[in-house]
């Protein structure tokens, strides 16, 4: 018999731009390095618990962190209380869960997810989602993943009457057909999640981007994104500068996909349109040629008797 897949993990990556974070950045202008230590300290304690989230209010998540930074040296508990309080303020904890006894974010929850995809993991957020309708499409979770903890129900509600119960077991068949083609779709979802596009490749064939960049989905579905609202062709343009560009940036680019995104969208828009800013300055040129004719044959009319003076 298999084991059951855990719920926590035993490591997780640290982004290179975490001391960037502007959450962070405002913790470590409010209280210095020990508060960026502090949340690094809550991260390990959610992946490793729940996998996402912990069950715990603010006092006790505060107590569980000093107990563990006690030493001739450590902060004081006010302090430590202090920083968790403002974690939710600056949006690394959620505030309206943390008020509910629950230890979780936005960010620690499209962390979890992706972590699991490249651990190959079938999890899902099931309760507390964050995440909104986008990002659950993107990480396959249905609405009917998602429980109450009310309830503990799936929030959906199906409706089933007796004509559904008394089924033949032919349709029954069916119904199983089509569960083990989700399974399939599933499989092949997580498998390929992170496998990049042509379009990404060129990014990290380049040396721009890494190949094991967490945000590969994201410039695979940039590209989608840019392809579906212009040409193909445009977007190559476009995309072929900024590559250029970006094997030798003239300043330090701290958010990459950021970057990329904002620059891709801009230039293919602006390639786009340059059919039209020709023709605008093609007749700007013929309507400023005839205005020039128009006055020199103006000049060559005029005699000295015309003159005023």
């Amino acid at each position: 018999m298999a084991r059951p897949e855990k719920e926590s993990f035993d490591y997780f990556s640290l982004d290179v731009d975490y001391f960037k974070d502007p959450g962070v950045q405002e913790l470590f202008d409010e209280f210095g390095p020990i508060a960026e230590l502090i949340y690094i300290r809550v991260l390990c304690m959610v992946f490793s618990g729940n996998g996402y989230y912990l069950m715990m209010n603010a006092t006790q998540l505060s107590k569980a962190l000093f107990r563990s930074l006690k030493c001739a040296y450590g902060p004081k508990y006010t302090l430590v209380e202090s920083i968790v309080a403002h974690m939710a303020e600056y949006s690394l904890l959620d505030k309206t869960l943390l008020s509910s006894g629950v230890i979780s974010s936005h960010g620690i929850q499209v962390a979890f997810m992706n972590m699991a995809i490249r651990c190959k993991r079938r999890k899902k957020i099931t309760k507390f989602s964050l995440l909104s309708e986008a990002e659950m499409v993107e990480f396959n979770i249905k609405g009917s993943d998602v429980i109450t903890e009310e309830t503990g129900i799936n929030s959906e509600i199906t409706r089933v009457n007796s004509e559904e119960i008394q089924q033949s077991k032919v349709k029954e068949s069916k119904v199983n057909k089509r569960d083990e083609f989700k399974i399939n779709i599933d499989e092949d979802f997580y498998e390929n999640y992170f496998e990049p596009t042509k379009w990404t490749k060129v990014l990290i064939d380049n040396k721009i981007i890494s190949d094991s960049d967490l945000k590969i989905p994201y410039y695979n579905s940039l590209f989608k994104e840019v392809i579906d609202n212009y040409d193909v062709s445009d977007m190559a343009r476009a995309f072929g500068y900024l590559v250029q560009f970006l094997k030798h940036p003239s300043l330090p680019i701290f958010d990459m996909y950021a970057y990329i995104r904002h620059a891709l969208i801009n230039n293919t828009d602006w390639v786009s349109h340059e059919d039209e800013r020709t023709a605008y300055f093609e007749q700007l040129s013929k309507e400023l040629e005839e205005y020039r004719k128009q006055q020199e044959a103006t000049d060559e009319d005029l005699n000295d008797d015309d003159l005023p003076f």
